[in-house]
């Protein structure tokens, strides 16, 4: 029976040989290190970029100096939303030469984009108004 036994341990052994099959080595296993709480970096901060100051949005209104009913309604009903909404609005300025009987209005927009709307402004206006200036740079 032994010799049995030990024909079949060496036929084994052979065969691993031949087939390539190494024996199994014994997997050590090596402890995860700690991971460190993470740091959060400071903005950079570079002397141009203190130096440069924001647009603040600007709406100028220029409007007829005499009978235009659409300047008086924009400066009562749309003129207190803009402002609402972080707008700066000097006075509306009476235009005599124009001869319109509509406003008309300059923008300067948060980004610094300057361009005009020649219709009653409304958000939808100012926002065709914005795609054509940015559509012309």
């Amino acid at each position: 029976m032994f010799h049995r036994s030990m024909m079949f341990g060496i036929y084994a052994v052979v065969a691993a040989v031949v087939l390539g099959c190494p024996a199994p080595k014994p997997i050590v296993l090596k402890p995860i290190p700690a991971v460190e709480a993470a740091m959060i970096a400071k903005p950079m901060q570079s002397e141009s970029i203190q130096e440069v100051k924001a647009v603040e949005p600007t709406i100028i209104v220029h409007s007829a100096s005499f009978d235009c009913p659409a300047c008086d309604r924009w400066v009562r009903v749309e003129l207190p939303v803009w402002k609402t909404i972080g707008w700066k609005i000097p006075d509306p300025l009476k235009d005599a030469i124009a001869g319109k009987r509509y406003p008309w209005f300059e923008l300067i927009d948060g980004d610094g984009l300057r361009f005009e709307v020649n219709t009653y402004l409304t958000k939808n206006s100012y926002e065709e108004a914005r795609k054509k200036a940015l559509g012309s740079k």
